[in-house]
């Protein structure tokens, strides 16, 4: 038996969070920069105000991006990452 009329659509997880400010690159990379900073917290365990001070931003930043808010800017996310990787690493 075979299903004719339907072609394989793929599904786009990130068109929901397009916009006109918010270009798919934008997004993209804020969701991998911020898929990279909750998988190296847990590694971590670093406290948001540790993380916050050693990046040098303002911990409701860190907040809304545990919360995975798509309004932080990818410059603070990289540098939220940027934070954590350095504890982790001095902390070994």
């Amino acid at each position: 038996m075979t299903t004719k009329g339907f072609p394989f659509v793929e599904y786009d997880t990130l068109a929901g969070y397009v916009t006109e400010d918010r270009p798919r690159e934008l997004v993209r990379a804020k969701f991998l920069a911020s898929g990279e900073f909750q998988t190296l917290l847990e590694e971590g365990g670093h406290s948001v105000e540790v993380i916050a001070a050693q990046a040098n931003i303002d911990p409701a930043d860190i907040d809304r991006l545990l919360a995975n808010s798509l309004d932080v800017d990818l410059d603070t996310i990289q540098k939220a990452v940027e934070a954590v990787r350095y504890l982790n690493d001095s902390s070994h």
